[in-house]
């Protein structure tokens, strides 16, 4: 799996001929938002496995293509949160949230082994870096 980093200004144009028909929750048009500080894009042989964009609001959205395996999955949201705690940290960012719908609940376990995510309340996440 490949992942690609690209700043907001970039998104149109990589983005452009890329379909997402998994974003049920209208997630692309974040990709192109001023307060997008940044977007990583994973994909593999097969095409688009998750588009991850960091917010200067220390939010992170994920769109995960439902259609690939759960280790698939779990690769590109590990490349992805990687990528977003590393941003976070150069951009002078102290936390980051994670919300966790539609399908998401079951990767509250991964980030909480993996990345020492903490619940907060119900469906949101979050750590400090």
């Amino acid at each position: 799996m490949y992942l690609t980093i690209f700043k907001p200004e970039e998104a149109e144009k990589i983005l452009n001929n890329i379909k997402f028909p998994f974003d049920s929750e209208n997630i692309l048009p974040y990709a192109h938002d001023p307060f997008t500080t940044l977007n990583g894009l994973v994909f593999d042989n097969n095409g688009v496995v998750a588009l991850g964009i960091c917010r200067l609001v220390n939010e992170f959205k994920v769109i995960i293509n439902p259609n690939v395996g759960r280790l698939k999955i779990a690769v590109a949201i590990n490349k992805l949160i990687s990528s977003a705690l590393v941003h976070c940290h150069k951009s002078g960012s102290n936390e980051i949230f994670v919300i966790l719908t539609q399908g998401g609940i079951p990767y509250s376990k991964f980030l909480t082994k993996h990345f020492d995510f903490e619940k907060i309340d119900g469906i949101a996440m979050k750590k400090e870096v």
